[in-house]
């Protein structure tokens, strides 16, 4: 199941790097904007996820420490640590101490991925769903129809993450609710 932890590692690092990106669009980040550090909580857990199925022996309190570590180690790159972010970390080694727990109790595998998973389903429906909408405004309009050809070239960069996205979604779902062991002593 290493394979699995390789694709939650991947994409959770694909999906940083991009709320990274949306949050950089200004100083102090858009107003209105709170779905890049959602985004980025759900791509951290999503990592830790992926590192545990990489690394079955890690301890959970390392695990905890490394959520709250990652976005002060951002910060630090930039040479500031305001509050929001001290906040924000907190948090996340609160969330993911709670799901931690919660897989040790229930003995099931990827909880913490299919959070992350289902936020950054969600996240990504709220984009496509948005961008399609400014593309398609003047649709009726006779100037701006747009050819099968523009309508495919848009719409397959899109179905790329959303394939990849659903196809983990439905793993980490069959994983948690169909009880498949997902560890490294699986395949044994």
């Amino acid at each position: 199941m290493k394979a699995w932890g390789s694709a939650y590692v991947v994409v959770a690092a694909l999906s940083g790097y991009e709320s990274l990106f949306a949050m950089a669009d200004s100083v102090n980040g858009a107003t209105g904007r709170w779905w890049p550090p959602v985004t980025l909580a759900a791509a951290i857990l999503l990592f830790i996820d992926g590192l545990k199925l990489l690394l079955p022996r890690l301890p959970s309190v390392w695990l905890t420490a490394f959520a709250g570590a990652v976005p002060l180690a951002i910060c630090s790159l930039f040479g500031e640590w305001p509050i929001r972010v001290w906040v924000f970390s907190a948090a996340l080694m609160l969330i993911e101490g709670v799901l931690l727990k919660a897989r040790s109790t229930t003995k099931r595998e990827g909880i913490a991925a299919l959070a992350g998973l289902l936020v950054l389903n969600i996240a990504l429906a709220d984009s496509t769903l948005r961008v399609a909408r400014y593309y398609w405004q003047g649709w009726w309009d006779a100037t701006s129809r747009w050819t099968l050809f523009q309508i495919i070239v848009f719409v397959l960069p899109v179905l790329i993450p959303w394939s990849i996205l659903l196809l983990l979604l439905a793993h980490s779902a069959r994983v948690v609710f169909g009880g498949l062991r997902q560890t490294a002593d699986a395949g044994k």
